[in-house]
């Protein structure tokens, strides 16, 4: 059973060319820690789940919690799953600025505080949903 985990945090301003190498670093990173996930992310607020072995993801996890360009990273939801819900993608992403959705739970997601009260179990399965459903049926590379 996969252990997965979601946090959000806000960052530092990133230019497109810098999400871009962090995307390179972070799915080669991934790919060697056999860790799956999707990464949604608007004006500077970050939305992710990590999803692998309990010691892999906790240690990545225990990473960007320590990276500097990261601020508030707050928790929202951990726990083992019967499934990865993105086990084809390294790292998913969802850039809501390039890419805006009709669907309104997904932009409110990174709008109101960070705060994890706000995310039960229910609203984490919704947001992976429609996360997932949303990609392309192959993952980039």
């Amino acid at each position: 059973m996969p252990y997965q985990l979601a946090y959000m945090s806000t960052s530092t301003p990133w230019s497109r060319p810098e999400l871009l190498e962090l995307l390179r670093v972070a799915r080669a990173k991934n790919r060697s820690m056999d860790v799956t996930g999707v990464l949604l992310h608007r004006q500077g607020r970050f939305v992710q789940l990590l999803e692998g072995g309990d010691e892999e993801v906790r240690a990545l996890y225990a990473t960007i919690r320590a990276d500097h360009r990261h601020r508030d990273v707050t928790l929202i939801w951990d726990d083992h799953g019967d499934t990865r819900w993105f086990a084809d993608w390294w790292m998913a992403v969802r850039d809501l600025e390039e890419d805006p959705v009709t669907e309104p739970s997904l932009t409110d997601v990174l709008r109101g505080p960070t705060d994890a009260s706000r995310f039960s179990h229910e609203v984490v399965l919704q947001l992976w949903t429609l996360l997932r459903d949303g990609l392309p049926e192959r993952p980039a590379p």
